[in-house]
């Protein structure tokens, strides 16, 4: 088998922990300030695996944290293409910065989902904006090290290479 066939298994087993991480019961005190893990891990993946998750994984999970959080079905499939698409978009400048320019940077696709999340919603009239749409903005960039550091050893311990992509 192939090196990049070989740890494929990586991409889904990451995404099925996020879910599982988005679905926790949480005091909504809490709640609000949690990142979106769903986001994270696909746009982590946008940029070390583009050849393998790129717009369609985006809106794949998009579709499933549509039904999984019983959402206008769509709205975050669309939010998600559109935060893949801008990391998918500058890979290459992305992957050239350091860990913490990263984490830095992160919080701006993230901000383009929660805003085109938040025009679908307003625009099929099922809520207005609210401030607490722009929390998880604020949490994306302190929880993406953590991430990306997990995400890169789990690639390496599966020996998925992803070199020339």
């Amino acid at each position: 088998m192939s090196g990049l066939r070989r740890g494929v298994w990586v991409i889904p087993l990451s995404l099925a922990a996020a879910f599982i991480l988005q679905a926790l019961p949480l005091p909504p005190a809490v709640a609000v300030w949690t990142p979106n893990w769903v986001t994270l891990v696909t746009l982590y993946w946008c940029v070390a695996a583009p050849r393998l998750a790129g717009v369609g994984l985006g809106f794949f999970t998009g579709l499933a944290a549509d039904v999984l959080e019983a959402t206008l079905l769509g709205q975050q499939a669309l939010a998600k293409c559109a935060a893949a698409f801008l990391v998918v978009w500058q890979r290459r400048r992305f992957r050239m910065y350091h860990l913490w320019q990263q984490a830095c940077l992160v919080p701006l696709p993230v901000a383009l989902e929660q805003l085109v999340s938040a025009l679908v919603r307003a625009a099929a009239g099922a809520g207005e904006p609210d401030f607490t749409d722009l929390l998880p903005v604020l949490t994306a960039a302190p929880a993406w090290p953590l991430l990306f550091l997990m995400l890169n050893g789990l690639q390496r311990l599966a020996g998925l290479r992803l070199a020339g992509q």
